[in-house]
């Protein structure tokens, strides 16, 4: 596992180049899916979205910018409270996965369940590509 770590301030312009410093070359994808969790406290950043769109624009057919509700937002009303409407496009979709169709998938060895409900978007994507935000927490030392 590779992980990429940059600040915001001086590094999301250079997404592309950290990648090819990383040796990360993108193949052709059908269907990217990008989940930026911004239902949570802490989603990534329009500009960081943006610059990963960015970058998968140049290999995918399509992608879709997915996530599920929270307890108390709905993706939809995140996509344009958090300024990440601006990105549908002709192959950018926003789309809440909650209303995907469900595919029942196994689980291999299985503890508790024997099968978890995944959205279909995230069966049949080529590639995901998941965006969580850090932040902190007032409580933490």
């Amino acid at each position: 596992m590779t992980v990429l770590s940059i600040r915001k301030e001086n590094g999301i312009g250079c997404i592309p180049e950290l990648l090819e410093r990383l040796d990360i070359k993108p193949r052709r994808i059908n269907l990217a899916l990008v989940k930026p969790n911004l239902c949570g406290y802490y989603p990534p950043s329009p500009q960081l979205l943006g610059a990963m769109l960015q970058v998968l624009e140049g290999s995918s057919d399509r992608i879709i910018v997915g996530d599920t509700d929270s307890a108390i937002h709905h993706a939809e009303e995140m996509f344009k409270m958090r300024g990440y409407s601006k990105f549908a496009s002709e192959i950018v979709e926003l789309r809440n996965l909650m209303k995907d169709e469900v595919r029942w998938c196994h689980v291999p060895s299985p503890h508790a369940v024997a099968e978890l409900p995944i959205p279909e978007t995230a069966v049949t994507c080529d590639m995901m590509t998941n965006m969580p935000g850090l932040g902190t927490h007032g409580s933490t030392t």
